[in-house]
């Protein structure tokens, strides 16, 4: 039986020819360079990918999402480190103690004169008074104190991504170098070091049980583990009696995976969402009705306002069929910032006339608004009259 020769090579060597001549003859047709009007458009959208990146890294790095209200403020972490004899609790956090469980030093933070000192010994690191200096250079990966007008006294602490997703390469010394964003910190005991806290009340009285149970949960879970369902369902074990702590995960590559958290609830975006409010205790808002969880933050709009007066742009909380009458309180909310706004040379309206100029008529009166730079704001309502005359 004679076999046939397939075609299909020849015609995909046929088909490449004609695709790679049709570029060729679409480069060589091309203009020798952009008109000047798309190279200011070019840079400008190369400034904004540059400023996102650089944004996104000092959130990822140093953003505490006011985490410092539960780590500091509840449990009480600070006081731990400093250690009694520095006006905390207990013997302290020393740097050797805070590498032995995993948390990791930016050389890159370190001065000369640090670095000299840690080299020839005069830089002790069996001292929790080190871990101290270390935190006011905040050079320890995602962990952030707050001190007191002295600077000389922990009065707070509160965490970032980059504490489970960072690690550093051990350049100087283990656990001290440049920084890694995005690698796992396969050597933080997260367990261990929550474990370290003066109060777990807040877990004792979510989980219904003692201090001593809630410390030898987390203790159970060694270096690199970290279980993220234990405040949702209260199980410290598998079905197979083993423990719940799962590997923490890298911070990149996961581009093309969905659904890619190990309990499959959501994409990369809601996992962020989850652990910044339920795991990070930070400041936010989160929902999932599948788990009971609503967690809504009024103040939210303060944060929106900073950035839009530091960086300009927009905030609005328009009218919606549901609530025409929009969301935002006129006196508690809207009235205080319009004022801000406009001393530093924005604009508020609700989108007929300037929010200052609103009457109120009762305590809790909402209304529309429309809040930041006066060439957006003036914009944006040109867009609605185009809209309410079509």
């Amino acid at each position: 039986m004679k076999r046939h020769r397939s075609t299909v090579p020849l015609l995909l060597i046929a088909l490449a020819v004609a695709v790679g001549a049709t570029a060729l003859g679409a480069r060589a047709a091309a203009p020798a360079r952009p008109a000047p009007a798309a190279v200011g458009v070019d840079d400008a959208v190369d400034r904004g990918a540059r400023a996102l990146l650089v944004e996104g890294r000092r959130v990822f790095r140093y953003d505490t999402f006011g985490s410092e209200a539960f780590w500091g403020g509840k449990l009480r972490l600070h006081e731990a480190i400093e250690g009694q004899a520095l006006g905390g609790v207990g013997q302290g956090v020393s740097p050797k103690a805070a590498l032995a469980l995993g948390l990791k030093v930016d050389s890159a933070a370190l001065p000369a004169a640090v670095v000299a000192g840690i080299k020839n010994g005069s830089v002790s690191l069996d001292k929790p008074e080190t871990t101290v200096a270390l935190l006011k250079l905040n050079a320890v990966l995602g962990v952030t104190g707050t001190f007191d007008a002295g600077k000389t006294h922990l009065t707070g602490l509160g965490i970032q991504c980059a504490l489970c997703h960072s690690t550093v390469d051990d350049s100087f010394a283990p656990g001290i170098g440049r920084r890694l964003d995005g690698w796992p910190n396969r050597d933080l005991n997260v367990g261990a070091i929550v474990a370290s806290a003066p109060s777990l009340k807040p877990y004792e009285e979510l989980l219904g049980v003692d201090d001593a149970a809630v410390r030898g949960v987390l203790k159970s879970w060694g270096p690199g583990r970290y279980d993220a369902e234990l405040d949702q369902d209260g199980k410290a074990t598998r079905p197979d009696g083993k423990s719940a702590a799962t590997l923490l995960p890298a911070a990149f590559g996961l581009a093309g995976v969905n659904l890619h958290t190990y309990n499959g609830w959501g994409s990369v975006t809601y996992w962020n969402a989850y652990v910044a409010v339920t795991q990070m205790h930070g400041q936010g808002n989160f929902s999932d009705p599948r788990l009971g969880i609503s967690i809504p933050v009024g103040n939210t709009m303060v944060a929106d306002v900073h950035r839009t007066l530091i960086k300009g742009g927009i905030f609005m909380y328009p009218g919606t069929t549901g609530k025409p009458a929009g969301k935002l309180r006129l006196m508690y909310e809207c009235n205080p910032f319009a004022f801000i706004v406009e001393v530093a040379g924005g604009k508020a309206t609700n989108g007929v006339q300037r929010i200052l100029d609103i009457q109120p008529e009762h305590l809790h009166q909402r209304t529309p608004i429309f809040i930041g730079s006066e060439n957006m704001v003036q914009e944006c309502l040109s867009y609605l009259k185009t809209e309410e005359r079509e």
